[in-house]
């Protein structure tokens, strides 16, 4: 699911039908599904025809929604395609799209206009938000993702890993650069539970 930035918008992503429906949040009914919804989740042409959308993330403008295809092909690229939010009309647009290296698994965005994609073969790719270009010092590590998240500051990166046992790393942003400098960690408190997904 993902927020738009302006808070007038939910989206849940349906990765078996290969739909994004679009809930209108009220201020007091709750929530109201568009009379469009739901929308297909297409691959923009740029990557693999066979593949699943698997994440979704929306960006602090209230503009664009972002999703990620992992194709069924494991070792062919992947593929974020970017969707305009029409408001006035309700509806999203698809906008463009961008290859990613094989693997995707997860994409988030932050307040400093980037998209971060995580890959199941370890690190995460970024992109600049409204032009899907790859930003300076995109980074890769050998470590299997299973998640990634950013902290609303922009200031945080983190990505969820392992197998039997789970680990998480943080890694600060540099804003002129988006690089990571991984600092690795055990989980202990949530071992259990990173483990489950993991797995």
């Amino acid at each position: 699911m993902a927020l738009d930035g302006k808070g007038q918008f939910l989206f849940v992503l349906n990765p078996t039908s290969g739909q994004i429906s679009m809930y209108q949040i009220g201020q007091t009914v709750g929530l109201s599904e568009v009379p469009s919804s739901p929308f297909s989740a297409n691959t923009g042409g740029v990557g693999p025809t066979s593949a699943t959308p698997v994440c979704l993330a929306a960006e602090k403008s209230g503009h664009f929604l972002y999703v990620g295809f992992e194709p069924t092909n494991p070792s062919a690229n992947g593929e974020i395609v970017e969707y305009a939010i029409d408001a006035a009309a309700q509806q999203i647009l698809m906008d463009g799209s961008v290859q990613t290296p094989p693997g995707l698994i997860d994409c988030v965005t932050n307040q400093q206009n980037f998209l971060y994609v995580g890959l199941k073969g370890g690190g995460a790719h970024v992109y600049t938000i409204g032009q899907l270009q790859a930003a300076p010092a995109s980074a890769g590590s050998a470590k299997s993702e299973v998640s990634i998240a950013v902290d609303p500051q922009g200031h945080y990166f983190f990505d969820g890993w392992g197998g039997s046992t789970g680990f998480a790393e943080s890694a600060p942003i540099s804003p002129a650069m988006v690089r990571r400098q991984m600092s690795c960690f055990r989980l202990a408190c949530a071992q259990t539970i990173l483990q489950a997904r993991c797995s």
